[in-house]
């Protein structure tokens, strides 16, 4: 699943593969980079790790950018530009994290956000969350 999640693969190849793909993998990644940021806030007190995440989504907003004014067709324009909004907002609410201080994934700021983790149980599921799961009962 890694080697999807390369800006440039992406934007070479989501062409050619289903656009829900592209989408999908591309929040599983961010998912995952944020979390990873928060934790090194918590762990190493480092601030600068959201920061960082913020310049890599503005490098990856320009990469697609610059895809969105080459020579596509229609189809694949709105695809782009459809992955555009997604990874503003993305942007966005890395900027929120940012200006509020949050440094722990169980903040609410990070939990009330909809997420999409990639759990491999048996051959592959992902989904998404905007709570962490708590069984509220059990069936016997």
């Amino acid at each position: 699943m890694k080697f999807f999640l390369n800006n440039m693969f992406m934007i070479q190849h989501c062409h050619s593969l289903p656009f829900q793909l592209c989408i999908t993998a591309s929040q599983i990644q961010w998912t995952f980079d944020v979390s990873r940021a928060l934790n090194t806030t918590k762990e190493r007190g480092d601030k600068r790790a959201l920061k960082t995440m913020k310049k890599k989504q503005i490098s990856m907003l320009n990469k697609f950018s610059e895809a969105i004014r080459g020579n596509l067709t229609k189809i694949q324009r709105l695809k782009i530009v459809a992955l555009v909004t997604i990874e503003v907002h993305a942007r966005d609410i890395i900027d929120k994290l940012i200006k509020v201080g949050c440094s722990d994934v169980n903040a609410f700021d990070w939990l009330s956000q909809l997420r999409f983790y990639w759990e491999k149980v048996s051959f592959c599921n992902v989904f998404m969350s905007v709570c962490p799961v708590l069984p509220l009962f059990r069936t016997i």
